[in-house]
């Protein structure tokens, strides 16, 4: 079933979906990563799981792209190798399941991993003390 946009989003719900992505990429600026973590669950509220992570993946691409020429000189690019092929086949098999995926399932499934990474979060932070990280 094709998707497409509402002709006019109100005003509050764009303001939502800027806030969200702001939101996460300033954590992604700060972190490295957790831009979809932060952002798709939101905006799902709002338009359909599909298209929010088809959006948010392209623009991570461009985030990542853009911190990559940037900080290209500290890549592993021996770790980058090694871990290529089963990001490929990570990426093939998610975008597969997304594509494939009654929208009920996968919002079951964006639930689940929800609730499975805020538990991990919380096992982390009691077993650890917080410390400053160190500077670059």
């Amino acid at each position: 079933m094709p998707f497409t946009l509402p002709a006019e989003l109100s005003w509050p719900l764009l303001t939502v979906i800027a806030f969200a992505v702001t939101l996460a990429y300033l954590m992604f600026g700060a972190t490295g990563f957790g831009a979809s973590i932060v952002s798709v669950p939101i905006i799902a509220h709002i338009l359909p799981l599909t298209f929010v992570v088809s959006m948010i993946t392209a623009v991570d691409c461009g985030a990542v792209t853009t911190a990559t020429l940037r900080l290209w000189r500290h890549v592993d690019w021996r770790e980058f190798r090694r871990l290529l092929v089963p990001l490929l086949a990570d990426i093939a098999t998610g975008l597969t399941l997304l594509i494939r995926l009654p929208r009920g399932a996968a919002l079951l499934a964006l639930g689940l991993f929800i609730a499975g990474f805020c538990l991990w979060c919380e096992r982390l932070r009691r077993r650890r003390s917080l410390r400053p990280a160190a500077s670059v």
